[in-house]
């Protein structure tokens, strides 16, 4: 039922602020998400499609990003795994 819920929100396009810290994104299509400011903190998107997602000033300490699809995804202000800011796009 919380999967469920959550596919839903994933689902709108724009949904920006979100704190979705140690949730498994696991393979899950993110593609076109607008997750700026969002708490990413630990989450788990390993081999999830990130493409032309809006991680601006979001929070990705920690998260696991192997495999995941990042073509035009948006990383500007971003926190990325490994605790370095990034000002680029992808």
């Amino acid at each position: 039922m919380q999967w469920l819920f959550l596919k839903v929100l994933l689902d709108i396009p724009a949904l920006g602020l979100v704190t979705l810290s140690k949730a498994d994104l696991s393979y899950a299509n993110l593609k076109g998400t607008n997750l700026s400011n969002s708490s990413l903190f630990q989450t788990n998107l390993e081999g999830a499609d990130l493409e032309e997602v809006n991680l601006t000033g979001a929070d990705l300490e920690g998260a696991n990003l192997n495999d995941a699809h990042l073509y035009n995804a948006i990383f500007y202000s971003t926190v990325m795994p490994d605790r370095s800011i990034t000002d680029d796009d992808c």
